[in-house]
C-alpha cells in the first residue's frame, strides 16, 4: 500500500527507536553517499602533495595557485546553481549531474597534456562537488528520519575528515609508485560504482524526488514559533497536490516559464557571487603597498558580494535574526575562523618553532581527529535535541583553540600547547558544524530544503575563502614584522571572527 504521506505523530515517533545509518534499509544508500563525499573531499585535499610534481610535468609553475582557486570558484558557482536545479528536477538528478562533472574532471586532469586542460578538469571537479554536496544534504532531509540525522551527519563529517588525514599520503604514494595522474583517473571507476549503487536504492530515493509531509514534533517547532504553521501549510499543500485543480494543466506552462526565469536569475547571481569572492581573494593579498588596481578589485568584490548575498541567504541572515538565518551565518563564521587560522599553523611551527613539516602536519592531523570526535559526540542519542547548545559549545571551542595559538605565539609558551589547541579547534568544528547541518534541516520546511542546503554550503565555502583572505591580508600587511607580532595578529583576527560566531550561535534558537 503506498505511503499516504501523513507521517506518524510525535508520540509514535518518539516511542520508536531510531534506526542506525547502516541498518539494512539504509545501508546501500548510506554507503553510496559516504563514498561520494569521500571522493569529492579526496579530490579537494589530496592535490596539495602532488601539485609540485604536476607543475613540473606540465611546466606550469606560474599557474600553481590556479589549480586551487579555480576549483573553489567553480564549486561556489555550482552550490548556487544546485538550488534551482534541485527545485525543478530533484536532488538525485543534481547528484547524477555532479557525478558526471566529477568523472569529467578526473579524466581531463588525469590525461591533461598541458595546464589549460588540467585547469578545465579542476573546474569540472569543482562544479561536480558543488552539485553533489547540496544534493546530499537535501537527500538526507528527505530520506532519513529526524532522529537519525545527527548520526548520518556525523558519518558525513568523518567522510570529509578522513581524506584530510590520509588523502595527501595516498596521493603522494600513488605519485611515487606510479604517476600523479592516477590521483585523478581512479575517480572514474569509483564514481561509476556509486552510480550503480544509487540506482539500486530507488525504493528509498523516490522520497527525495517528491514532496513529503514535514516531520512532526521536531526541534523546528521549539526553535521557531512559526514552524508549526509552516508545516501545517506544507501538509495542506501536499494534500491538495493529490487532487489537482482543473486549471492546473493550464498553469503548467506558466510554472515552467517561471522556473526557467528563476534558473536564469540563479545563473546570473551565481556568476556574480563567484566573481565577487574571486576579486576579494585576489585583491586581499595585494593591498600592501596600496595600488589602485587591487584596491579597486577589493571594493568591486565587496560590492558584488553585498549585492548578491542577501538574495542567497535567508531573510535577516546578515542581521543575525534568530533561527535558521543565524544557523546559516554561524556556519560561515565557523569555517572562516577555522580556515583563516589553520592555514598559518604549519608556517608558524616550521618557521618560528623549527619543527619539521611532518611534525607540523601531525598538529593538523590532531585537529582533523578532534573534528571527527566532535562530530561523533553530537551524534549520540542523548544529545539528539541539544543542537543549539552544541553550536554554542562548538563556537567556544573554536575561539578557544584559535586563542591558544595566539597565546602560544605571543608568550613563547612551550610548543606542546599546540597539541591541545589543535584538538580543541577540531572538536569545536565537529560539534558546531555538524549540529548546524542537523538544525538547518529541522528549521527549514521540507519544501525549502534545497534553498536552505544551498545557503548553508554557500556560507560554508564562502566563509572559508573569505576567512583565509582576511587573515592573509593581515599577514601580507605585517609580513616584515617579527614572528611574535605577526602571528598573534593573524590569529587575533580569527579570534574576532570566532567571537562573532559565538554571537550567532546564541541565536540559532528562537525564544
Amino acid at each position: 500500500m503506498p505511503d499516504s504521506g501523513a507521517g506518524p505523530g510525535p508520540r509514535s515517533r518518539a516511542a520508536d527507536p531510531a534506526p542506525a545509518p547502516f541498518a539494512p534499509e539504509f545501508r546501500a544508500l548510506t554507503t553510496a553517499l559516504l563514498a561520494l563525499i569521500t571522493i569529492v573531499a579526496f579530490q579537494e585535499m589530496a592535490i596539495s602533495t602532488v601539485m609540485p610534481t604536476i607543475a613540473a610535468d606540465l611546466q606550469a609553475a606560474g599557474g600553481y595557485a590556479l589549480a586551487f582557486s579555480v576549483m573553489f570558484t567553480a564549486q561556489l558557482l555550482a552550490i548556487v546553481l544546485a538550488r534551482a536545479w534541485i527545485e525543478t528536477r530533484g536532488p538525485l538528478s543534481a547528484m547524477r549531474l555532479g557525478q558526471v562533472f566529477v568523472v569529467l574532471g578526473g579524466l581531463l586532469a588525469g590525461l591533461a597534456p598541458n595546464l589549460p586542460v588540467f585547469l578545465a578538469g579542476r573546474v569540472c571537479t569543482g562544479l561536480g562537488g558543488g552539485f553533489v554536496i547540496v544534493a546530499i544534504y537535501v537527500t538526507v532531509g528527505a530520506v532519513y528520519p529526524v532522529r537519525l540525522r545527527p548520526k548520518i551527519f556525523a558519518w558525513i563529517s568523518a567522510a570529509w575528515v578522513l581524506p584530510s588525514i590520509l588523502g595527501p599520503l595516498v596521493a603522494a604514494g600513488l605519485a611515487a609508485l606510479w604517476s600523479w595522474r592516477l590521483v585523478f583517473l581512479l575517480v572514474v571507476p569509483a564514481v561509476g560504482w556509486i552510480l550503480i549503487a544509487l540506482s539500486r536504492v530507488g525504493h528509498l530515493t523516490t522520497a527525495a524526488e517528491n514532496p513529503v509531509a514535514p516531520d512532526q514534533g521536531t526541534l523546528s517547532e521549539r526553535a521557531d514559533p512559526t514552524a508549526q504553521a509552516s508545516q501545517a501549510s506544507d501538509a495542506a499543500a501536499g494534500a491538495a497536490s493529490t487532487s489537482p485543480p482543473a486549471g492546473r494543466r493550464a498553469g503548467s506552462a506558466g510554472s515552467a516559464g517561471s522556473a526557467r526565469s528563476a534558473a536564469r536569475r540563479a545563473v546570473v547571481i551565481a556568476v556574480l557571487v563567484a566573481a565577487g569572492a574571486g576579486l576579494f581573494q585576489w585583491a586581499g593579498t595585494r593591498l600592501v603597498p596600496p595600488q589602485p588596481l587591487p584596491v579597486a578589485g577589493l571594493l568591486i568584490g565587496l560590492a558584488l558580494l553585498g549585492a548578491t548575498l542577501p538574495r542567497l541567504l535567508p531573510p535577516g541572515a546578515l542581521a543575525l535574526r534568530r533561527g535558521l538565518p543565524s544557523v546559516i551565518v554561524a556556519r560561515g563564521l565557523f569555517t572562516g575562523a577555522f580556515n583563516g587560522s589553520v592555514a598559518f599553523v604549519p608556517l608558524y611551527l616550521v618557521s618560528q618553532r623549527d619543527l619539521s613539516q611532518a611534525s607540523a602536519g601531525l598538529i593538523l592531523a590532531l585537529a582533523s581527529i578532534g573534528w571527527s570526535l566532535g562530530a561523533y559526540l553530537q551524534g549520540r542519542e542523548r544529545l539528539a535535541d541539544s543542537g543549539p547548545a552544541l553550536v554554542v559549545v562548538g563556537a567556544l571551542c573554536v575561539t578557544g583553540g584559535v586563542g591558544s595559538f595566539a597565546l602560544l605565539a605571543l608568550t613563547g609558551a612551550p610548543t606542546l600547547l599546540a597539541v591541545p589547541a589543535g584538538a580543541l579547534l577540531g572538536i569545536g568544528m565537529g560539534l558546531g558544524t555538524t549540529a548546524q547541518s542537523v538544525l538547518m534541516l529541522a528549521l527549514a520546511p521540507r519544501a525549502q530544503h534545497p534553498a536552505a542546503s544551498s545557503a548553508l554550503m554557500l556560507s560554508d565555502t564562502l566563509g572559508a575563502a573569505l576567512g583565509i583572505s582576511v587573515t592573509g591580508t593581515v599577514y601580507a600587511s605585517l609580513a616584515s614584522s617579527p614572528g611574535d607580532v605577526l602571528f598573534p595578529a593573524v590569529w587575533a583576527t580569527s579570534v574576532a571572527i570566532g567571537i562573532v560566531a559565538l554571537l550567532a550561535a546564541r541565536r540559532v534558537i528562537a525564544r
